[in-house]
Formats: structure tokens, sequence, C-alpha cells
């Protein structure tokens, strides 16, 4: 088990925009689950410029973290982090979700822009746009993503988009779907099911159950 914490240090006060600026670092720990019990603890101090958000994925094995700004990929070794590529600069806003591994390539979906990377190649190739009648999937908020059979679904909102892997194409239409707004932000796919892990209360009487799939 690895965990990944991300550790904000204030520092000097911008005078002219009146906002703190913050040293990123991150702590890793590894964690042998058999033995039950840590195996080592690194911090990781770096130019990390990304203060929000660090999606981790997984690639053949490799664990790899992207901050909408770089590509990193982390050693088992000694848990340090090395800088595998810069992210195209109009990558930006990518939703908690919306970070895939398909055969060898990471697909990436934000409000802006769309991309892959392929980790053989070690090259980002754009992607190309849904139709006209879900923008709201390039330019609006990405709720979930799930691959089936090589073929990454995109959840927004109020709808759900099909992207097809082998041949970088998307589906036709938006099929509207009230699955997205469902949706928290520890919500789980496994299998043909998804688990979500809502904050609000439920209340569970004998027409309705609290559980939704």
């Amino acid at each position: 088990l690895y965990s990944i914490y991300r550790i904000l240090d204030k520092g000097d006060v911008e005078s002219a925009q009146n906002r703190n600026k913050y040293n990123v670092s991150y702590l890793i720990a590894k964690y042998d689950l058999i033995q039950k019990k840590e195996i080592k603890i690194a911090i990781n101090k770096g130019d990390y410029k990304n203060q929000q958000n660090m999606y981790v994925v997984v690639n053949q094995g490799e664990i790899y973290l992207f901050d909408e700004t770089h590509l990193y990929r982390l050693h088992s070794s000694d848990l340090s982090l090395e800088v595998i590529s810069e992210a195209p600069k109009d990558l930006v806003q990518l939703q908690r979700n919306a970070a895939q591994v398909v055969n060898g390539k990471l697909y990436l979906f934000s409000e802006e822009s769309n991309y892959s990377f392929d980790f053989k190649l070690n090259m980002w190739e754009s992607l190309p746009n849904p139709s006209l009648d879900a923008q709201e999937l390039v330019f609006g908020k990405v709720e979930a993503t799930r691959v089936v059979n090589d073929k990454i679904h995109v959840y927004s909102t109020q709808s759900r988009m099909i992207f097809d892997t082998t041949k970088n194409t998307w589906s036709a239409k938006a099929h509207l779907s009230p699955l997205g707004s469902e949706l928290g932000v520890d919500s789980l796919f496994i299998g043909q099911y998804v688990y979500d892990f809502m904050s609000e209360s439920v209340k569970e009487n004998k027409e309705t159950k609290t559980t939704h799939t």
C-alpha cells in the first residue's frame, strides 16, 4: 500500500495579489499489508506547481502521478518522484476521476481539452472533441470515468459519452443519464456496479433503499 499526502507550507505573502504562496511537497509512505508494518516513508520536496490536485495512475505495475503540470514516476525503492514529461499548457482543470490508463496510454479529460500520453513513446497527443451536442463533457464537469472493453465511459452531470481508444473516436451523441448527478467524489466502479459513498444522510424506509447502483 502506497499512501500519498500533499503538504502545503505557507511561504511569503504576495503583496501585489494579496494571496499566500505555498511550497508544495509530497509525503509518501509504503506499507506491507501482510506483515502489517510500515516499510519506508519519504518527503519529496521540489518545484511542484499545482497546489490542488495530484492524480495517481498505474501502468504495468509502475505508479505515476500527474499534477496538471508534470507527469512523475514513483520509484518504489526510495519513494522518490522522477519527472517523466511536462504536460501540455492547456491541460488544466481536471476532475478527480478524469484519468484512466488503457493499453499503455494515459487518458485525461479536462474542461478545456482532452489528451493521451503514450508511456512507451513518452509523447502527448491531443484527442478529438465530442460532437456539439455533448460539449459539456469538454468544457463542463466530468463526474466520473470508467473503462469497459478498451472504451472509456465519461460521465458528466447529466449525460454519458463513450470514447473508443482503439479508434480514437467519441460516440455519435451523448446518452442521457442521471447517474453523474448521483455520484459523490468517493464513488467507486467495480464490475457492473458503482458504489457511492455519500456524505449526507439518507432516510431509509420500506419502499426505498439507501444503496445506489
